[in-house]
């Protein structure tokens, strides 16, 4: 069967989805071993560095790659919809609101929000989130992702002039012009005879 290894996360590039982990096992030859988001198993979404990860090793081009990966020894994380109850611009922290936690309150990190530019959210506003327990006992909240689009967003700037909305019509092919041909040379009258006629004064 394929080959399990552990190992140590050593970093983690959000813009590409990928990263690179520590791995002292001798079948990994002393390099870093290559991950990318989607070897990684349900329900998480990125890593962390220093986190302790399981793997399936593989080989590809000389560079070895993580398969199938999976925490080591950590506890069961719940995927859960929720709203923004909090927010706090200045500190860049939070709380959701979520069913699945009636008695506390959610706490987010800014830096935990993915795929937005400006890492913050509204009040009221649908997020989905992974939850961990942290060592106080507290429920905190990883990979949220917001379920509406990014607000705050620079409106369009109005057209000076109205714009007609109606449908443009695709512009007239004009046909060939016809070159002009050169005007003809009157060719001069002929007569029998070689002699034009004598005119008859009347």
């Amino acid at each position: 069967g394929q080959q399990r290894v552990t190992g140590t996360v050593k970093s983690w590039y959000m813009s590409n989805n990928n990263g690179f982990i520590i791995c002292r096992d001798p079948a990994c030859q002393g390099q870093d071993v290559f991950v990318m988001a989607r070897s990684l198993r349900h329900p998480l979404f990125r890593l962390r560095t220093g986190e302790e990860v399981e793997f399936t090793l593989a080989w590809n081009k000389g560079r070895p790659q993580a398969r199938d990966l999976c925490m080591v020894n950590q506890q069961p994380i719940l995927r859960v919809r929720g709203k923004c109850l909090k927010w706090n611009v200045d500190r860049k922290f939070g709380f959701i609101k979520s069913t699945e936690y009636p008695e506390a309150n959610i706490f987010c990190l800014a830096t935990e929000i993915i795929g937005r530019k400006l890492r913050r959210l509204d009040v009221g506003e649908e997020v989905e989130c992974s939850v961990v327990i942290s060592n106080q006992g507290k429920p905190q909240a990883r990979d949220i992702v917001p379920l509406a689009p990014e607000r705050g967003g620079s409106a369009p700037t109005p057209p000076l002039h109205k714009q007609n909305n109606a449908p443009r019509q695709p512009p007239r092919q004009q046909a060939p012009r016809q070159q002009q041909q050169p005007p003809r040379q009157q060719q001069p009258p002929r007569y029998g005879g070689g002699m034009p006629p004598l005119e008859v004064a009347r």
